[in-house]
């Protein structure tokens, strides 16, 4: 049984329980050779019995002896000999033999799963598919679809030091020595960042054990197993701290095929990634790759800005503004100026700030608050990449589709423009070399000015109400905006934390650490009767954790991070934060689903 406890996208860590032991996950099984013997290390070890001709796994607890938890003679674990053959070879049958089972990928076509309720599948011809990216990444992740969140993928012969963590961030959670110790037969010593021939690196390069005390062939491959089980220790610290993106993106840079595979995985799988990132976290989001334009979270959010979002109802004039490195903009030194030339010109109510920045686009003022927004940083160069301009004329396209504008301002610096007068017809600019320089300032009041005179003066009364409705709007959509933040209602509270009331009834808070609305029961009576981001349990009233086993239906909308209203027999009697997705919540049997805020 599977126990997931941290996840990072697709990657998870967690804990395989067999019998009394747990396995944690992801995890190595040790195949020992004549050089190679069973280290105590190895939790997992696979064996290959000539005579029989079969392989059995066996459980080595740490600091004990290791014991036959699946012998060759049980049904429950037998791993049959698996062939890496052509993924073109269609006559490969699926084997599965109790929980554990062996299939084959294809080049076109579904990979064939006998008993979706295995608990371990083998993709047994993952050599050969390895090298054709698109074909493996297909194979891959549509085996994760249908063996769904609670089995585990293990791939043979394959992993490296250098590609263990996308391996593992694809998805993977079990891999074994078999390819390290062919490397190490013709010579080859890995490392996370690549391979060298042992004649190549000098005897003090490397301090791991086998580096220190073994000499000749015998460093070789011990070598390569200390480097792969160092950095399997990495990556599951990576996942419990919600890093292992940054971890991959320093991996691949060794081979452009693992590059490759990167990209394909978000740029052709993006729906399959997306239902398994959080939609807000407490971690900054570096954006330092330019492969940050196709993160998940990242094109959610441009896609919820085009989906989920309407301008005010009075803007008239769409104000184009830079970044900043301080979050949210608005408290920042820079936008405190800038929205202190704005007010000054009496008609800030029809002037509709957009902040323009990569990776994420466009960002409304109401929306600056919302995660990625408010917790993402980027390397400043002054430079827009042919990428970055290509997003921001695509988005900016789409938005001004669905919102209209009469007059377009630009207080941007340098090439982006190009890209804006694309897009906007008779686009104003009012920067000059840097937007906080006296000249930039005047032109912009001189431009708001001048064009604001045609229009009434718009008094907003609060215009964080129009904040609220933004968020809940982005968050839930416009149905659940709409009843959410109704007339009537008002904000309390000092920017960015916020409190929206009905009365005395407290319906939702702002909050900058979450960047997202965190309802109250009352809120939750909008989403239950909206039937929108709810999760059904079955007679369980918990007050603190509803698990997964309690579940009997969640939304599909749901990710790890949104606020939900759990019903039990159809009635509301909890809000709480999402701790799965809707599907995991509907499939798992182990787990905390829903952390309760709220309850009746």
């Amino acid at each position: 049984m599977m126990e997931i406890k941290h996840r990072d996208g697709v990657a998870r860590y967690g804990f395989l329980k067999i019998d009394e032991i747990k396995i944690e996950i992801p995890n190595i099984i040790f195949v020992p050779t004549s050089k190679l013997k069973i280290p105590k290390s190895a939790v997992m070890v696979e064996r290959l019995k000539p005579e029989e001709g079969e392989k059995f796994l066996q459980i080595q607890p740490l600091g004990d002896t290791i014991t036959n938890v699946w012998m060759s003679g049980s049904a429950n674990f037998h791993i049959p000999i698996a062939d890496p053959i052509p993924a073109s070879f269609e006559e490969a049958p699926p084997v599965c033999y109790g929980k554990w089972c062996v299939v084959y990928g294809k080049e076109e076509g579904e990979i064939e799963v006998p008993n979706k309720k295995g608990c371990i599948f083998t993709l047994a011809n993952a050599p050969v598919l390895f090298p054709k990216s698109k074909i493996f990444l297909r194979n891959i992740l549509r085996l994760r679809e249908k063996i769904g969140y609670s089995s585990l993928i293990h791939l043979p012969a394959v992993a490296s030091p250098s590609n263990l963590a996308l391996l593992v961030y694809m998805g993977v959670d079990l891999v074994d020595t078999i390819y390290i110790t062919i490397a190490a037969r013709n010579g080859y010593m890995l490392f996370p960042e690549g391979s060298y021939h042992f004649e190549e690196v000098e005897e003090n390069l490397c301090s791991c054990p086998a580096c220190v005390k073994k000499e000749g062939m015998e460093r070789v491959v011990w070598h390569n197993y200390y480097s792969l089980l160092q950095e399997m220790e990495r990556i599951r610290l990576a996942i419990r701290r919600g890093r292992l993106r940054e971890l991959v993106e320093q991996r691949i840079l060794a081979e452009p095929h693992l590059t490759e595979k990167y990209r394909i995985m978000h740029l052709e799988h993006y729906r399959f990634v997306e239902r398994r990132f959080p939609v807000t976290r407490q971690r900054i989001l570096i954006a330092s790759s330019r492969d940050s334009i196709d993160y998940p979270e990242v094109r959610r959010f441009r896609e919820r800005v085009i989906e989920r979002y309407e301008k005010p109802k009075f803007a008239r004039i769409a104000l184009f503004l830079p970044c900043s490195s301080k979050k949210p903009y608005s408290v920042s030194k820079s936008h405190t100026i800038l929205k202190k030339v704005i007010s000054s010109t009496g008609c800030s109510g029809v002037i509709h700030e957009i902040v323009v920045t990569s990776p994420l686009g466009l960002v409304p003022r109401e929306l600056e608050i919302v995660y990625p927004a408010i917790k993402y940083d980027i390397p400043v160069t002054g430079k827009w990449y042919g990428e970055e301009k290509e997003m921001i004329r695509d988005v900016l396209k789409e938005y001004l589709h669905k919102n209209k504008y009469d007059i377009f301002i630009t207080h941007l610096p340098g090439e982006i423009n190009e890209v804006l007068r694309e897009v906007c017809s008779e686009l104003i600019e009012t920067c000059v070399g840097h937007p906080l320089s006296k000249e930039s300032l005047n032109n912009l009041r001189d431009e708001l000015e001048k064009v604001a005179e045609n229009y009434e003066r718009v008094e907003i009364v609060n215009k964080y109400l129009e904040v609220m409705k933004k968020v809940a709007s982005f968050q839930f959509g416009f149905a659940v905006a709409e009843d959410l933040v109704r007339e009537g209602c008002r904000v309390e509270g000092d920017y960015p934390s916020l409190k929206l009331m009905d009365g005395a009834n407290l319906l939702a808070s702002l909050s900058k650490e979450r960047g997202l609305l965190s309802l109250t029961l009352e809120g939750g009576k909008v989403l239950e009767k909206a039937g929108v981001y709810t999760v059904d349990v079955e007679g369980v009233k918990s007050k603190g954790s509803v698990f997964a086993s309690d579940v009997v239906r969640a939304d599909d909308n749901i990710r790890v991070g949104d606020d939900v209203a759990v019903l039990s027999e159809g009635k509301l009697y909890a809000v709480g934060i999402a701790r799965m997705n809707g599907e995991e919540m509907e499939e798992l049997e182990r787990g905390e689903a829903v952390r309760i805020r709220h309850h009746v």
